[in-house]
């Protein structure tokens, strides 16, 4: 006896939004971000770490939240291997899913990440060269 409970699904062939390839990054890189607030008042910046970075963008995991739209200056730690700012504007952020629901599902999470994507300044000739000498890399 064999039921059929339907068709097979098609899957949906996914549409990449990204202009360029990106490029995983195996070492946390620590970063700060800025937002305008941040730049000329006392707000405290958002420290990050970069996951991967193409020529278009940077894919951050942070502890604080940033709105969309909202204009960055990323800083490359001092002391790091690539001391530099770079200049973007956050396109999408998410709350990462591991963060109390996945894990600890009945504790409080004390702190919330975020998975933040930043698309960078592409009219920034010198930023543009920056990011694809360490695409090479």
């Amino acid at each position: 006896m064999s039921t059929v409970i339907g068709g097979a699904k098609k899957a949906r062939p996914r549409t990449e939004r990204r202009k360029s390839r990106r490029k995983i990054v195996f070492t946390k890189y620590p970063v700060v971000v800025h937002t305008k607030d941040t730049w000329n008042q006392d707000h405290a910046p958002i420290a990050a770490i970069v996951t991967d970075i193409s020529n278009s963008g940077l894919g951050l995991i942070a502890q604080g939240q940033l709105k969309r739209g909202s204009a960055v200056l990323i800083v490359m730690q001092a002391g790091t291997a690539y001391e530099r700012e770079l200049e973007g504007e956050v396109i999408w952020m998410t709350s990462l899913p591991s963060c109390g629901r996945i894990l600890k599902p009945n504790l409080p999470s004390l702190v919330t990440y975020w998975r933040i994507g930043v698309r960078l300044d592409p009219d920034d000739k010198e930023q543009c060269e920056f990011i694809e000498g360490l695409l090479k890399k």
